[in-house]
């Protein structure tokens, strides 16, 4: 039987909220080959994206996704991190070589903020 990813993130967000982490590894376990045996498997990103989602709605927090050509460095991080509230956000950090320098943050899925290098270049192209 399939079930649509949200299902399985609000499911797996209520029992991971019941055990502590000793009788967490073996809940996730559990979860994981009831997904196999309901032939899900395939679709496990989406599950596990969901799932991560649903965990972090209960907590009250965000994720901000910070992508960057290269590796940022601590201190870029940081004042990344001093930019927004913390507490309100997780910070998933991507390289993406194509942006060719700057960052571009998205947030819910909406790009928030796009300083590349790329779409500064993109920008003057189009104009001409």
């Amino acid at each position: 039987m399939t079930y649509s990813a949200s299902s399985y993130g609000k499911a797996f967000a209520a029992v991971a909220s019941e055990y502590g982490a000793k009788e967490f590894d073996a809940a996730l376990e559990r979860f994981l080959a009831l997904v196999k045996k309901n032939g899900d498997w395939s679709r496990r990103k989406e599950i596990i994206a969901a799932c991560e989602a649903e965990v972090r709605a209960r907590k009250g927090k965000k994720l901000l996704i910070v992508e960057s050509a290269r590796e940022l460095t601590a201190e870029h991080k940081e004042s990344i991190t001093k930019a927004f509230d913390a507490g309100q956000y997780d910070f998933a950090y991507r390289i993406d070589p194509s942006l060719i320098g700057g960052v571009r943050l998205t947030q819910g899925g909406v790009e928030q903020m796009d300083a590349s290098l790329q779409t500064i270049v993109q920008t003057i192209f189009n104009r001409s």
